[in-house]
């Protein structure tokens, strides 16, 4: 019977050589494994595509076909472009836009071609929120106009809506009262002829009264500050003629103007601009 017998010692140091030879092996392995990989990764370029928002207020993307309809006293109206979607989505780069005025005058049948306006949003700033404002003027009662923006920066994008001029007398009106108290300041919204849902764009620095349910929705506090926010009232204007006031504490002194609220009124038929005005 063959019997395989190693010597202690020549056993030891065989072993230590052979430990030496594959420690060796192995080095020499994962070395050019490592190598390979750092040429590997240095051939490889990582891109990284620029993120890119161009927003507004009232314009939307041409497939939502936006309607937006002004008092059928409006002569002009406002809405903004901007850079971003929120304070933590915005383009970095200069926005160049253009906007376009076509005026449809289905009664004659032939539309005109108003002039185009055009300018830049400038790249974001730390806050990362951009927008410039665009007026359109000298609009006539029960006439309807199409507005399309165009932006671009490396990308393109278009936005929309037609905007008409109401024949109904459907109107939304908004008022700020600013010397009622210097702890708070009232917002009142009223109606006529039309009902829906009223969104209301507040700015930064104000508290909603929350025993308002109309409110109860407006979480805008963050990080120890009141920024600036929105909210949908669902209840307070399912009729034609409707009136709310709003309450809001003031937690940063400013001098806060009625232009800084943003109010819209939504149903099937379009969303309606509140225009400024004086209760009766």
């Amino acid at each position: 019977m063959f019997k395989f017998e190693l010597n202690k010692g020549r056993g030891l140091f065989y072993l230590a050589g052979l430990a030496v030879i594959i420690t060796s092996v192995l080095t020499v392995s994962i070395s050019g494994t490592m190598a390979k990989y750092a040429r590997q990764s240095e051939d490889k370029k990582t891109i990284v595509a620029k993120e890119f928002y161009f927003e507004s207020d009232l314009l939307k993307d041409p497939e939502e076909n936006a309607v937006v309809v002004l008092n059928s006293t409006a002569t002009e109206v406002s809405f903004e472009l901007r850079n971003h979607a929120d304070n933590l989505r915005y383009t970095k780069d200069k926005i160049k836009y253009v906007v376009t005025v076509e005026v449809l005058e289905e009664k004659e049948g032939t539309p005109q071609l108003a002039p185009s306006s055009s300018g830049e949003i400038s790249g974001a700033p730390s806050d990362g929120e951009g927008k410039a404002a665009v007026t359109l003027t000298g609009l006539e009662k029960g006439k309807k106009y199409f507005v399309e923006a165009t932006g671009e920066s490396g990308y393109s994008e278009k936005l929309s809506a037609t905007f008409e001029i109401s024949e109904n007398e459907e109107n939304v009106f908004k008022y700020l009262d600013k010397n009622v108290s210097e702890q708070y300041i009232l917002l009142t919204v009223w109606t006529e002829n039309v009902a829906g849902n009223v969104r209301i764009d507040i700015p930064a620095g104000l508290v909603p009264d929350y025993t308002d349910i109309a409110m109860i929705d407006c979480k805008n506090y963050d990080e120890g500050k009141y920024l600036a926010d929105d909210f949908v009232d669902n209840g307070s204007f399912a009729k034609n003629y409707s009136s709310h006031t709003y309450r809001f504490f003031i937690d940063e002194k400013s001098d806060f103007d009625v232009e800084q609220f943003k109010v819209t009124l939504n149903n099937d038929n379009g969303s309606y601009v509140a225009e400024e005005a004086v209760p009766k």
